[in-house]
């Protein structure tokens, strides 16, 4: 089953003009320069509260200091959390739409006993594949 999967995902990538391998690989690369810029970002952000830091040390002494950083911390996080909410109450309401297996839906609720006697004999049957394939 994996193999019919992968067959006709490579044939569709190969439709378009692309390789399903190049695609992953492309992907990964693509993970890994997001990953080594959000780490860069990290550690720079680190480095300027340090250099912060070190700056009000002589100005305010050591005990205002951290007070300050964290302090910039807060308001740094303060508006990303307002960016966000902004951002949340602009974004539309999803829209109802119809759903493709509505209608598959409203099949199984007007006759629930024959899709689950079709169940029941599917099952059957192929327990008894099964049973032939090891007898």
């Amino acid at each position: 089953m994996n193999a019919a999967i992968r067959q006709a995902a490579n044939a569709a990538c190969a439709s378009l003009g692309h390789d399903l391998r190049s695609g992953a690989r492309h992907a990964g690369w693509s993970l890994a320069i997001a990953t080594t810029v959000l780490l860069c970002s990290i550690a720079a952000a680190g480095c300027a509260l340090v250099a912060l830091w070190i700056a009000m040390l002589p100005l305010v002494g050591p005990w205002i200091a951290p007070l300050i950083v964290s302090s910039a911390l807060l308001l740094i996080a303060a508006a990303g959390l307002l960016v966000l909410t902004k951002r949340a109450l602009k974004a539309p309401a999803p829209v109802a739409t119809k759903r493709p297996n509505d209608e598959l839906l409203s099949s199984f609720q007007d006759n629930k006993v024959l899709f689950l006697l079709a169940a029941l004999l599917a099952g059957f049957t192929s327990a008894q594949r099964q049973d032939h394939r090891k007898g």
